[in-house]
């Protein structure tokens, strides 16, 4: 319900969770089924009182707080730039920055068993508004964007700077290994994060990528400042600051559906990291 523009505004409703059940409070939903979930930021409670946050399949914290089965709680979500804020029952259980989902709609969701809802309200943000987010401007947002090869020109280089997450570049038909997406800054820029979404808006699979190293382009010459295996479907790369004019992402080895929805590169200098967990990708196996 509601609009995709929306931006900064928070939503509440009232929740009455069966035994074995759980109920969802969704918010800055862009898409309305991404992989089988609302495509925003969902806030779900089950009546063990265990709660979870999550940007779509991702999750981004989670906890637990007491509750009885069969009474009312109240769940609520408040957005403002890059920060999410999470509430039960008043209180805040966490604040995370993170910029996949700009703007709107909010969603209600439920298990299969007698869930009710009560009291929804939406209303614009109101209060006192977090900290600066410094930090979270994506350096590579707009800028220009050149590949080895790519599969058409509706999946081209520029696609995975253009703030859109649900286009993207993918490499040329055949092409498993070798590939590379760079980014120019335009002039020399201090960065320390890279962060590469394989995550598509909509139904559809996406991933593919099981090589890969991120370089930076420094005194003439490719530097390598992060690799590994496997990569998410939302990969951040966390690493000391470098500076250089170009970053890109050179794929050792990768699958013949592989696209790169969005390159983003970070400087976090002044960013308390405490408030934004690393998203997990709930599809991969959790670590022990």
């Amino acid at each position: 319900m509601g609009d995709k523009a929306w931006k900064d505004y928070e939503a509440s409703v009232d929740v009455c969770i069966p035994d074995k059940g759980f109920a969802g409070l969704y918010g800055r939903i862009d898409s309305a089924m991404s992989r089988y979930m609302p495509g925003g930021y969902g806030l779900m409670l089950d009546s063990a009182g265990t709660w979870q946050l999550k940007d779509t399949i991702f999750l981004l914290e989670s906890g637990k707080v007491a509750i009885t089965p069969g009474t009312w709680h109240n769940l609520k979500l408040r957005f403002s730039g890059v920060h999410v804020i999470a509430e039960i029952d008043g209180q805040a259980v966490c604040t995370v920055m993170d910029d996949f989902h700009a703007t709107g709609a909010v969603a209600l969701a439920g298990s299969y068993s007698s869930v009710e809802f009560d009291n929804l309200t939406i209303e614009p943000f109101k209060g006192h508004k977090p900290e600066s987010a410094a930090g979270w401007d994506n350096l590579a947002l707009g800028k220009k964007a050149t590949a080895a090869s790519q599969a058409g020109e509706g999946n081209n280089a520029v696609k995975a700077t253009d703030g859109n997450h649900a286009t993207g570049w993918s490499p040329a038909a055949g092409k498993t290994a070798g590939e590379w997406l760079q980014v120019d800054f335009g002039e020399d820029t201090t960065f320390d994060r890279v962060i590469v979404d394989q995550h598509v808006l909509g139904f559809g699979y996406a991933g593919g990528i099981t090589g890969y190293k991120i370089q930076c382009w420094s005194d003439g010459a490719w530097k390598d400042i992060a690799a590994g295996k496997n990569m998410n479907m939302r990969q951040t790369d966390d690493f000391a600051p470098v500076t250089g004019r170009k970053v890109r992402l050179l794929i050792t080895a990768c699958s013949e559906k592989t696209c790169v929805y969005e390159f983003k590169a970070y400087r976090r200098h002044t960013v308390n990291d405490s408030l934004r967990p690393a998203a997990r990708d709930l599809t991969q196996p959790a670590p022990r």
